[in-house]
């Protein structure tokens, strides 16, 4: 977006650098293209291991970031099956399967747009679909060990 108006500041703001604004806010949100090697969770592993020692995701451990690598490849390459075997394995996901396969559903909208991660983990129903995920995954269901 482009905005083609004058922007105002007020008379005692301060400019501060990207790397202040790291420090303040706390580490860096990146986004990762979408690709069919996050379909591996043991890449993931390592993706987000890469991705935590260079200062990304902090206030997560690797698990959490790797699940939600591969929650989001799930999602934009398996949706229609991830949601297949959400459904059928709701006996054991319990009453929030309709919220986890409504979560790839929102992640399968949007994948093309990338990975976004942050420094903190995604809201409730969005956890419960990349554990999901990476649970299906265990079974060979879903992407490679």
């Amino acid at each position: 977006m482009i905005c083609s108006e004058r922007l105002e500041m007020p008379i005692n703001y301060l400019c501060i650098s990207k790397s202040e604004m790291e420090y303040l806010e706390g580490g860096k949100p990146t986004n990762l293209p979408i690709s069919t090697a996050y379909l591996s969770r043991s890449y993931c592993i390592s993706k987000a291991e890469w991705l935590l020692t260079y200062g990304f995701c902090n206030n997560m451990d690797v698990l959490d970031v790797a699940k939600e690598i591969f929650g989001h490849a799930c999602a934009a390459y398996y949706a229609g099956a991830a949601k297949v075997a959400v459904a059928a394995s709701a006996a054991l996901i319990g009453a929030n399967a309709g919220a986890v396969c409504a979560e790839i559903d929102a992640l399968s909208a949007h994948a093309m747009n990338g990975i976004d991660l942050e420094d903190h983990k995604d809201t409730a129903s969005r956890v419960m679909a990349f554990e999901a995920c990476w649970a299906l995954g265990n079974l060979g269901i879903l992407g490679t060990k």
